[in-house]
């Protein structure tokens, strides 16, 4: 499992060349494929904790920084663990 900052920041950074490598006719090099495949298990993970109502697996995939920010609609949420608190006060 990702528990770091490091793992949301290949997230973030690789969402745009993960969508135009899967667009292009070449296929990844050996560290685009690593990249690709460690953004893939974190979603992975993700989606599995989401399923089983693992709110803090879930939040696993995201950097435990004032920096974690989740918009929803209108609304700013800042910081991991008022994120969490977010998630858990309306999904738990």
């Amino acid at each position: 499992m990702w528990r770091n900052s490091l793992s949301a920041a290949v997230l973030l950074v690789t969402i745009i060349p993960l969508s135009a490598a899967a667009q292009s006719s070449t296929r990844p090099n050996k560290h685009e494929s690593r990249i690709i495949a460690a953004v893939r298990a974190v979603l992975d993970a993700q989606r599995d904790a989401w399923n089983r109502g693992d709110l803090s697996g879930y939040m696993d995939g995201y950097a435990r920084s004032a920096d974690t920010v989740f918009v929803s609609g209108d609304n700013v949420t800042r910081g991991w663990q008022t994120v969490f608190d977010r998630y858990q006060k309306n999904y738990n």
